[in-house]
């Protein structure tokens, strides 16, 4: 809901961008806010030919200072010694790349009252490979710690595994065994999911249902860490089952209606000309012949044929945790299929007939359906249902 808060807080947003947009490289570097007066002087310098002193120095005053504090968090980070430190190390050495690569285009920069800007480069080359090994190392060692407890079945770590290896990837993608133990993460950081089928409503039910049944589209359902198997390999290691049952198939009998009845209606037959007494035809202003309609009562007997048949079928989902051998949740699934067929015949004057009348003789009366057919059509009805309850069931995972 679009409120009054929402209100000011948009308009708190956008009057601090437009401030930003407004305020001086001077304004930005005296508030501290030294990477924005870099690209806000940028932005005014690049392209000028009179070049205002006020804009040069604080550019060269915001690159100074930022170029500072970026080498003094660098320092202490050192000094502090951990290892996770390290990639914080890295991103801050890269914002002084970055920075120093938006100031050198401009350099040597002059301002239009002949000042000259002195920018002292941070010499990146010397200290960004050590800080990218380090990183690398970082993240690799700490993968291989993780890696460990994927292998004793924890799969959550063994994800975290993968993504340290691929931060470690990011940077050094050749790093010693970086890529085999990547692989080994991924895959151990799979959840397996089989989908299998059991019919246990004592009625035969065709070799095609239970095939139609899994024909579920298992890209659809995989995700990052899950994969779903209808047919899992025998070595496959299957985290969780998900059980189809069908338990319980009924037929309705087939049912057929037949109503008789006759129907007959007045139509204009033809028109004849109109005459006078002396039997010639009477013409109109225009001088045409006057035409009036012939009415005449037409009749048909029509027999109107209705079929139904109906199948239900109905089942549950078992959710099974083979690592602890459990049943984890049960839901039940039905569907419905039902056959109806309405035709008719007639004897008579067509146009007795009305446009319902005419659309059941137009329609085909069609045989029943076979009880395996029905039970296959079920089959589609359920799948989508299926996929459903399996998506729902991600949850439980």
């Amino acid at each position: 809901m679009y409120t009054h808060r929402n209100f000011h807080l948009l308009f708190g947003i956008i009057l601090s961008f437009g401030l930003f947009a407004c305020a001086s490289p001077a304004k930005l570097a005296e508030s501290g806010d030294y990477d924005a007066a870099i690209e806000r002087a940028v932005n005014k310098l690049a392209g000028k030919k009179n070049k205002k002193s006020k804009d040069v120095e604080a550019l060269e005053f915001a690159f100074a200072k930022a170029n500072a504090e970026s080498l003094r968090r660098i320092e202490d980070m050192k000094a502090d010694g951990r290892e996770s430190l390290w990639p914080s190390i890295l991103q801050e050495i890269d914002r002084i790349d970055r920075r120093q690569s938006i100031v050198d285009p401009l350099v040597p920069l002059y301002a239009e009252n002949g000042y000259t800007a002195d920018f002292k480069f941070v010499r990146i080359g010397k200290i960004r490979p050590e800080a990218v090994e380090r990183t690398t190392a970082y993240y690799y060692n700490k993968g291989v710690n993780l890696l460990e407890q994927g292998r004793k079945g924890d799969k959550q770590a063994a994800q975290y595994a993968y993504y340290a290896f691929q931060d470690a990837a990011d940077y050094q993608p050749q790093y010693k065994n970086l890529q085999n133990l990547r692989a080994e993460a991924r895959d151990l950081g799979i959840t397996h999911i089989a989908i299998a089928f059991e019919n246990r409503s004592n009625m035969f039910v065709p070799d095609r249902f239970a095939e139609d049944l899994l024909r579920v589209s298992t890209n659809d359902l995989n995700e990052n860490w899950k994969r779903y198997h209808s047919s899992p390999a025998a070595d496959m290691p299957v985290d969780f089952t998900v059980l189809v049952q069908l338990d319980h198939i009924a037929f309705q009998p087939e049912f057929v209606k037949e109503r008789e009845y006759h129907l007959e209606r007045e139509i204009i037959d033809h028109y004849r000309v109109k005459k006078d007494r002396d039997g010639n035809p009477i013409l109109d202003s225009l001088g045409n012949e006057i035409k009036v309609p012939v009415k005449k009562m037409v009749h048909a007997d029509v027999i109107e044929v209705f079929k139904s048949k109906a199948a239900m079928v109905e089942g549950s989902l078992e959710f099974y945790d083979n690592r602890t051998k459990s049943l984890i949740d049960v839901q039940s699934i039905g569907a419905e299929v039902v056959f109806e067929n309405a035709a008719a015949i007639y004897r008579g004057d067509k146009r007795a007939l009305t446009n319902e009348v005419k659309d059941l003789v137009d329609n085909p009366s069609l045989p029943f359906p076979t009880d395996g057919a029905m039970i296959m059509q079920a089959s589609d009805r359920l799948r989508p249902v299926l996929c459903d309850r399996i998506r729902s069931f991600r949850w439980l995972i």
